[in-house]
């Protein structure tokens, strides 16, 4: 009778023993990566910067901007201006019908010039003081006829009636000198009041006539026409988006530990990515505060772009060794 052989499974165990017997007489076959006698840069230390990594990058923006909207409500006649177009200060570069505001600005003016020309009348009239030398002469006869008055009553040829009318003259008289200087005084302050709101009415009103004509706050260049030719737009729809590029800025960010080594003025090489061109910077802006998210501050640099070679929008990088002195 024969036995039938049973196979032998080893347990996990035991292969995890036998797997580590082996592994512990193989020898050891990785070594480490050679570098050359002239790569001693590229051996990567901890908290040094490699050389490859030595760049940081940098976005060129407008040093001035602005979309310029309606200040006025009223249709869009004339865009004098289109994309891309440069345009010198006080350019026109859209215009909104003038019509009813170029009407109002000459009713705002007449009923100015009328305001002015009642001041000056008043301010005669109460320089003169011809109302009050007439309430006071008024005043004087009415105190002679009281005096003539109580010696013929006393001689007894007049009656107490007439006496008491001749006191009564007086009295009105005293009122009415009062009454003209107090109506001089309110008829000036009435006057120059008036000249002042039709002022601001005229001031208003010529504000309104030129923001009509929207013209440009600097050179530059159209960025963005919002707007259509005939079209009705209201009090602060945007029209136009204008922008400054004669200067640029530079704008990048910076680890903290370089803050002692940056400093206002400080020229710096700029390679444009677009076009591989180097230009030189000069720092202008410093942030105050850092960032605690990412340990960095940020920076503003100038860049001259009178000749336009440059446009907003192109990105940059810059050298940590210039910056750091190395």
């Amino acid at each position: 009778m024969k036995l039938k052989q049973r196979a032998i499974i080893p347990t996990s165990k035991e292969m995890y023993k036998a797997v580590g017997l082996l592994c512990a007489a193989l020898p050891v076959c990785w070594t480490a990566p050679l570098y050359g006698a002239g790569d001693a840069e590229r051996i990567p230390v901890v908290g040094r910067v490699q050389a490859a990594d030595d760049r940081v990058t940098a976005l060129l923006t407008p040093r001035r901007q602005a979309v310029l909207s309606a200040e006025v409500s009223g249709r869009v006649v004339a865009i004098h201006k289109e994309l891309g177009e440069s345009f010198e200060l006080g350019d026109v570069l859209v215009q909104i019908d003038d019509l009813t505001y170029r009407v109002n600005k000459e009713t705002a003016k007449v009923r100015f010039e009328a305001a002015e020309g009642d001041l000056a009348q008043v301010q005669k009239l109460v320089s003169d003081r011809t109302r009050m030398r007439r309430a006071r002469a008024m005043l004087e006869a009415a105190q002679a006829n009281l005096v003539a008055t109580q010696r013929l009553f006393d001689d007894g040829h007049a009656s107490l009636v007439n006496l008491e009318n001749a006191k009564r003259d007086v009295v009105t008289a005293k009122t009415e000198a009062e009454l003209a200087a107090v109506v001089s005084a309110q008829e000036l302050i009435k006057v120059k009041r008036e000249r002042v709101i039709t002022r601001g009415q005229w001031n208003i009103a010529v504000h309104e006539h030129d923001a009509c004509t929207i013209r440009a706050p600097y050179a530059g260049h159209i960025v963005r026409v919002l707007v259509n030719e005939h079209e009705f737009v209201d009090r602060g729809t945007p029209l136009v988006e204008v922008v400054d590029d004669s200067v640029l800025l530079v704008k990048f960010l910076l680890p903290s530990a370089l803050f002692h080594s940056i400093r206002k003025g400080l020229e710096l090489n700029l390679t444009i990515t677009e076009t591989s061109n180097n230009v030189v910077v000069r720092v202008s802006h410093i942030a105050a505060a850092f960032d605690a998210a990412s340990v960095t501050f940020e920076v503003y640099a100038e860049v001259d772009n009178a000749e336009g070679n440059l446009w907003a929008g192109m990105n940059g990088a810059l050298s940590l060794a210039e910056i750091t002195g190395r």
